[in-house]
């Protein structure tokens, strides 16, 4: 690891990002200002009980993951939800038990347990964002800090219980789409051909080899019923 592993809380996203008001006055706290408030926990420093969940995403605006606030909001309304037991029960997605004979299901009890101890790495609260610096030599320490952060992603991936894949059908702020000149899409499909998506979803593919990680995809909406599984059997 060549840039501590920094989560935050699952309590503190709720209180921070929950509420729509909320959301829309902190949309912009990043890494930084979460360091600086001290609300983000080194990996080294979790209560022996913790939950540490990795969420992969596609960025929907070139300078700010989620301008909006879609992605933000499907994850915590989904896992508020999670934890207050709003789901029976949470099963591998058909094609998946289809594909691999295997069913892996999750009960609210349980998810209410995980998610009351569970810490979140979320690339724009956990690692460097030069895009967001106050000045040049600050936004120039910050490049290089986060270029530490991406090689050490294999890292946070090993150490991480759960794998989410946050993928809401989102249209992002910046990129044009060359065929209809209007302001590209954003889903499952176009998540799986950004590089580092794809880099990320390796190491998880690899390290299931010696460990157990639960496989998560939280599609479309926050009212559609989300996969889970084991992520060897995905």
């Amino acid at each position: 690891v060549k840039y501590n592993m920094y989560l935050i809380n699952t309590s503190t996203m709720f209180k921070l990002f929950a509420d729509e008001d909320d959301r829309k006055k902190n949309i912009k706290i990043c890494h930084q200002d979460l360091l600086q408030r001290g609300q983000l926990t080194r990996f080294e420093d979790l209560p022996l009980s913790s939950f540490v969940i990795f969420v992969s995403h596609e960025w929907s605006g070139f300078n700010h993951p989620d301008p909006n606030g879609r992605h933000i909001h499907v994850l915590c309304k989904t896992l508020r939800d999670l934890r207050d037991g709003v789901y029976d029960k949470i099963e591998t997605e058909p094609f998946s038990v289809l594909s691999y004979h295997q069913n892996t299901t999750t009960s609210a009890s349980e998810w209410g347990e995980i998610l009351s101890t569970a810490y979140m790495w979320f690339d724009f609260w956990c690692q460097p964002q030069p895009t967001m610096a106050k000045d040049t030599n600050e936004s120039e320490r910050l490049q290089k800090e986060l270029g530490l952060a991406i090689e050490s992603m294999a890292s946070y991936v090993e150490r991480s219980d759960t794998v989410m894949i946050l993928v809401p059908p989102s249209v992002h702020d910046d990129r044009i789409d060359s065929q209809t000149g209007r302001k590209a899409f954003t889903c499952y499909r176009t998540w799986r051909r950004r590089g580092l998506c794809v880099f990320e979803l390796f190491d998880v593919v690899l390290h299931a080899l010696c460990s157990e990680h639960l496989f998560c995809a939280l599609l479309y909406d926050v009212d559609t019923c989300l996969g889970s599984g084991s992520s060897n059997t995905h």
